[in-house]
């Protein structure tokens, strides 16, 4: 059977410098597996490289092949100025790979039949309105994780605002004027994938974050994994942010502390994963939420 390599969740990071805390009980070790001859020789230098190439302090990396772990293993450091190393178990912020874990929570209301991906949005959120009447009838969730809806970014809404909730900022929608007809291009959508969220939520019957911790990570043995700053830097294994300078990555900027964004969105870039949990997500990553095509 022909060999397939699926590499998971490359998080790569730059970093900050608050205190740290108490150590959370590490996730299980995974087992290694020996990979073919000669199919990883190379990688460290070709990863160390392009850490150099792209001024990239620290990452982590687990390569899946045939279903085994053929390497699960940290890079660079977590903290610069601290000398601390990135380890399997580093917390990175994934940023829009969080995106797979709504669609994931999504998939499991689908099998269970408490979600059509193709039903109006408007059916299980009947406060739900978009700008266009006919859209709000029309729009589904297979629109809003797809980025077809229309709608263009609209990401000055929801940056830096940390008062507004997730449901205020679903209201806010029908406010949002388009700039293209529903399904008639790709458009990248933060907010979208945010609605998506909010409503796997609601039909759930909690948060979005307690619908996913329920739903997907705890059945995954994913422990590690959170969608909060405040809850990574409770760990002693967290990657840190550094700032940036002249539009590039600088191993010479101070360690800074993280853009303050909105949990509002967190449905869209906030999860916080290891290597050594993210692992397990490869049983669901892409999630088989349907036979046909997307």
């Amino acid at each position: 059977m022909r060999t397939r390599y699926f590499l998971l969740l490359l998080a790569i990071l730059t970093a900050v410098s608050p205190a740290m805390a108490q150590r959370k009980k590490a996730p299980p070790a995974a087992k290694v597996a020996e990979p073919q001859r000669g199919r990883l020789d190379g990688l460290d230098d070709f990863i160390s490289g392009a850490m150099k190439d792209w001024k990239v302090p620290g990452l982590a990396i687990t390569v899946v092949q045939d279903g085994k772990v053929v390497l699960l293993k940290g890079y660079g450091y977590r903290d610069v100025s601290k000398q601390l190393p990135v380890t399997p178990n580093t917390l990175f912020c994934i940023a829009s790979m969080t995106k797979s874990f709504v669609v994931t929570e999504l998939g499991t209301l689908v099998d269970e039949g408490k979600l059509d991906w193709d039903k109006p949005v408007y059916d299980y959120l009947p406060d739900f309105r978009m700008y266009d009447p006919v859209v709000t009838e029309r729009l589904t969730t297979r629109d809003l994780v797809t980025h077809r809806s229309g709608l263009p970014r609209h990401d000055l809404t929801w940056y830096s605002n940390a008062d507004i909730t997730r449901k205020e900022m679903v209201e806010r929608l029908r406010y949002l004027q388009p700039s293209k007809d529903l399904r008639q291009t790709f458009q990248y959508n933060n907010l979208m994938f945010m609605t998506a969220g909010y409503l796997g939520g609601v039909i759930h019957g909690a948060t979005w974050e307690e619908a996913v911790r329920q739903r997907v990570l705890l059945p995954l043995g994913m422990t590690n994994t959170n969608f909060s700053v405040l809850d990574s830097q409770k760990s002693a294994d967290f990657a840190q942010y550094r700032s940036m300078c002249r539009a590039r990555w600088d191993r010479r900027a101070k360690s800074t502390q993280p853009r303050k964004i909105s949990a509002t969105i967190s449905p869209s870039s906030l999860a916080r994963a290891s290597m050594a949990t993210s692992r397990f997500y490869r049983r669901t990553t892409p999630y088989r939420c349907s036979r046909r095509k997307w």
